[in-house]
């Protein structure tokens, strides 16, 4: 992630190390790099350091840590049951400073993919690249090439799964599970790049490629949409024709627009989400099968039950007895 690290730690009594837990710096391959953090602070512990230039993805599934990079200051939280997990890119240009401060028995979960500069150069996503025309987004571009440029946004529930598959890799991790590791990551680093050229679209700026694909003025009706969606305030069977009558939208513009806004479909999207507010319910309220069925929208708790195995990868009954 950058130089040395100086670590200051107040040990617990007993506490030898400043973490301990699952802790692992992956490079995937040249310009590349990803850390995974299982890990629990064993004392009050303040890190600094000096990055090395290059764009970082970080999600923080749990935790509540202190961050500074150049003049930014973060305070980072995992989600509250019922929020969104935030996800937030950073765009450093050139060396910049970094400190982590963390209280003792602080748990962290959390994950961070570092992109260099000559990656992201020869993909294409910044000026003096080998494909200079592969991406043609300004926004995107202008991000890349701004100093300390910092974007948060909640990811979707593609991209939820695609943090919580990178955190908890597999107990014995082949050459197979290595590439799809890094698929997952290029896939989440694409959410986050998508997601800025759309917020510059949503605030009248050119966003390039992006912006042709979505009219700025269907941004704010599709940004609203996702928010309802996420907030659980879509109601009935959710199907296009209903979802195209509540934005206005005409049936390409809403499957389009939404597509580019979040990687899936309007109608997979509101699917999702509705399946991980059933999944909730059944960690924290106790509630039956059936009853989580019918919240996410099925009459058939067999069907329910296929389709949640599917995005979780464990039965409903097994959530409802074992958590």
């Amino acid at each position: 992630m950058g130089g040395s690290h100086d670590i200051e730690s107040r040990h617990g009594a007993g506490a030898k190390t400043p973490l301990e837990g699952s802790f692992e710096v992956l490079a995937m391959r040249p310009g590349l790099m990803l850390r995974r953090a299982d890990v629990r602070d064993c004392g009050d512990n303040l890190v600094r350091s000096t990055l090395t230039p290059g764009l970082k993805l970080i999600v923080l599934e749990q935790g509540d840590v202190e961050l500074e990079f150049g003049h930014h200051h973060l305070r980072l939280k995992g989600p509250a049951p019922g929020e969104g997990l935030q996800a937030r890119l950073l765009m450093l240009t050139g060396p910049a400073s970094f400190m982590r401060r963390a209280a003792r028995n602080h748990r962290e979960r959390s994950i961070t993919l570092t992109v260099a500069p000559q990656w992201l150069q020869d993909g294409g996503l910044i000026p003096g690249g080998s494909s200079p025309g592969a991406v043609d987004t300004w926004a995107i571009q202008s991000f890349l090439q701004t100093h300390l440029a910092l974007h948060a946004w909640t990811l979707t529930p593609r991209g939820v799964t695609l943090a919580q598959r990178i955190a908890r890799p597999p107990a014995h991790e082949d050459g197979v599970d290595r590439l799809m590791l890094e698929s997952r990551c290029l896939a989440l680093l694409g959410e986050g790049l998508r997601h800025v050229a759309l917020a510059a679209a949503a605030g009248g700026q050119s966003a390039g490629t992006l912006a042709s694909r979505i009219n700025p003025r269907h941004a704010a009706r599709l940004l609203d949409l996702r928010a309802r969606i996420d907030a659980g305030k879509v109601t009935g069977p959710g199907r296009l024709a209903d979802l195209t009558a509540q934005t206005g939208l005409g049936v390409r513009a809403l499957q389009q627009g939404f597509y580019a806004l979040t990687g899936s479909s309007a109608v997979e999207y509101l699917r999702e989400q509705r399946l991980r507010a059933a999944q909730r319910a059944l960690l924290n309220q106790g509630v039956s099968v059936a009853q989580a069925a019918a919240m996410a929208g099925y009459s058939s708790a067999a069907n329910f039950a296929t389709a949640f195995k599917r995005l979780f990868g464990v039965s409903p009954r097994d959530v409802r007895m074992h958590g």
